[in-house]
This record gives structure tokens, C-alpha cells and sequence, in this order.
């Protein structure tokens, strides 16, 4: 008959407070004003925004002799940001586990020169450069198991705090952003050749460069979605017939999140890593001709060619 009997007083008794309860009481910033949080918001703090960026360079020149000389370059970044994330303003949880974004990036990159002269009228310049970017993005403490911690369904053995949405005040408790990486490597040789033979200055050479982007894309949701808006503390109306319905103003999302009675649950599986290659290949050959004072003609010609990328 669907019909429920109302709690003595209508008060949940404290012994029926859920694990899940207990922990998010224990992470809820407390009140900043007494407001009734039915009717207004009783919270009022400073959204955190922090962002701290840093480099360091290192390079050497260096003359072997009368025909050799060498450069190198190293560069190493990094910067470190968070910020508060999360529906309907609400405020990083204690524990730094929900509703806050870390956003690192770390960036290396080097570059060798060498420079050797076979005479006069020959010339050679040798360069290689690589480079590394790794952003990542995550939320709060991305690297607890929080859905096995608090007895959770995690069908695909996620990491990170699920979303926890409809507690009846407007608080909640998120994996606001998408988890995702990008790291880009790159690497580069350029040989290049000068050649001086009366009117005619010969450039020549080529170019090898091999690229390699490993990419996590967006893990949307794969820890989970929990809705606590749900009839579980509503008594029953019997007028709206076979389908379940609630007697008005009965029922709340805050009883239901007390009782840890949830609405609805859904979790996505996104695929992961994607390795993807590209590589680059060219030659090139031109003639810088002098055919008088007057008048320098240049020629050249250039071959590339671009593998499909793979994966």
C-alpha cells in the first residue's frame, strides 16, 4: 500500500544517521551567519585561487676552437594552480576531497647547437631540440579510492571522490572537472650545409622531427553520479494512483542524505589512454646565384613528406 509510518516527533532518531552522513557533515565548512539555510545561504567565504609559476634556464657557450663551436640551452618550468570548483558556489570541502581543481603543468625543453666550419667556402650547422608539456588536471585528492572508502558502488575501479548532488541545501559534493592529461614530447634535428663556389651560394640539408601525444581525454563522471532527490521520507499520497507520489511539503533531500537513502546512480566508462606518433621528414636544396651586381637569383627546391598520424 506504500504507506510509511512518520518517525517518533517526526525527528530522525541520530542512531539512523548514515556513514555517508557522517563523513559529509564532518567536511561541511560550518555556518558563517544563522540563516535558515531553507531560505538563504548560511555560508559566506573566499573562493581559494592560487597559482604559483616558476622557471629556470640554463645555457652554455662554448668555442672548441677555430672551427668548432657549440651552444646548449635547458629550460625547465612548472606551474601549480587550484581553485574552488563545484555547483551552486559551494565551498572546498575540509578534507581538500571535492569541489577544488589542481591544474599543474610542467614544461622541459633543450636545444644543442654545433657549428663546424670544413674550410673556408663549407660550413656545416648541426641542430637538435626536444621538448616536454605535461598538464594535468584533477580534482581534491584525486588518489584515494573514495567510492570503495564510503562503501560506494565503482564498477570501473575509479579514483577520486564521485559526485554527491541534491542534499537538500544546496551544498554539493563534487568532482567538479573532468580528470584529463596531455603530454606532448617533441623532438627535432636540423642538418644544414653552406657551400660557396664562385657565384653560387648552395644551402642544403634536411629536417627529421617525431612527435608523440599521449592524451587522457575527459574522464567525465567515472567515479560515479549520486542524486539524494528521491520520495524516501515523503509519505505517500494515495490520490495519484498506482504511480508513487509524495503528500506535499513532506520528505526532504537532507532527510534522504541522512538516512543515505540515494534517488538515482549512473556512472560512464570513458576510455583512456590514447599514444598517438606523427613524424616529419624534409630536404631541401637552393642556389643563392649571383649573376651580377645587380641581380641575385634565388633558387631552391624542398621536399617534405608527413606520415599518416597513427595510434
Amino acid at each position: 500500500t506504500w504507506q510509511r509510518q512518520r518517525f517518533p516527533n517526526n525527528v530522525i532518531p541520530l542512531s539512523r544517521m548514515s556513514p555517508l552522513a557522517k563523513y559529509f557533515y564532518s567536511v561541511t565548512p560550518e555556518p558563517t551567519n544563522s540563516a535558515n539555510p531553507l531560505v538563504a545561504a548560511n555560508y559566506f567565504g573566499p573562493g581559494v585561487s592560487n597559482r604559483l609559476d616558476h622557471t629556470e634556464t640554463v645555457r652554455i657557450d662554448h668555442r672548441l676552437g677555430d672551427r668548432d663551436q657549440l651552444f646548449g640551452r635547458f629550460t625547465h618550468g612548472n606551474r601549480w594552480a587550484k581553485s574552488r570548483s563545484g555547483g551552486g558556489g559551494s565551498p572546498v570541502m575540509l578534507d581538500e576531497a571535492g569541489n577544488i581543481t589542481f591544474r599543474p603543468v610542467r614544461d622541459d625543453s633543450a636545444v644543442f647547437s654545433w657549428t663546424h666550419s670544413f674550410s673556408p667556402t663549407f660550413f656545416s650547422e648541426t641542430l637538435a631540440s626536444g621538448s616536454n608539456e605535461d598538464l594535468f588536471i584533477y580534482v581534491g585528492t584525486d588518489h584515494i579510492n573514495h567510492a570503495d572508502r564510503l562503501g560506494m558502488p565503482n564498477p570501473f575501479r575509479e579514483t577520486g571522490l564521485p559526485n554527491f548532488s541534491d542534499t537538500g541545501f544546496d551544498m554539493v559534493y563534487s568532482y567538479a572537472d573532468n580528470k584529463r592529461n596531455n603530454i606532448t614530447q617533441v623532438i627535432s634535428v636540423d642538418q644544414n650545409f653552406t657551400k660557396i663556389h664562385g657565384r653560387h651560394e648552395l644551402q642544403f640539408g634536411g629536417r627529421f622531427r617525431h612527435e608523440r601525444l599521449h592524451v587522457l581525454p575527459d574522464q567525465q563522471q567515472v567515479q560515479g553520479q549520486h542524486s539524494f532527490a528521491s520520495g524516501a521520507t515523503a509519505l505517500y499520497d494515495p490520490g495519484t494512483g498506482s504511480a508513487y507520489g509524495a503528500v506535499p511539503r513532506t520528505g526532504h533531500n537532507a532527510a534522504n542524505l541522512f538516512l543515505g537513502a540515494m534517488g538515482s546512480y549512473s556512472a560512464q566508462f570513458v576510455r583512456k589512454w590514447y599514444f598517438m606518433r606523427a613524424r616529419e621528414y624534409a630536404l631541401y636544396l637552393q642556389d643563392n646565384f649571383k649573376v651580377n651586381s645587380r641581380l641575385t637569383l634565388n633558387l631552391g627546391l624542398r621536399w617534405e613528406f608527413y606520415p599518416a598520424m597513427r595510434e
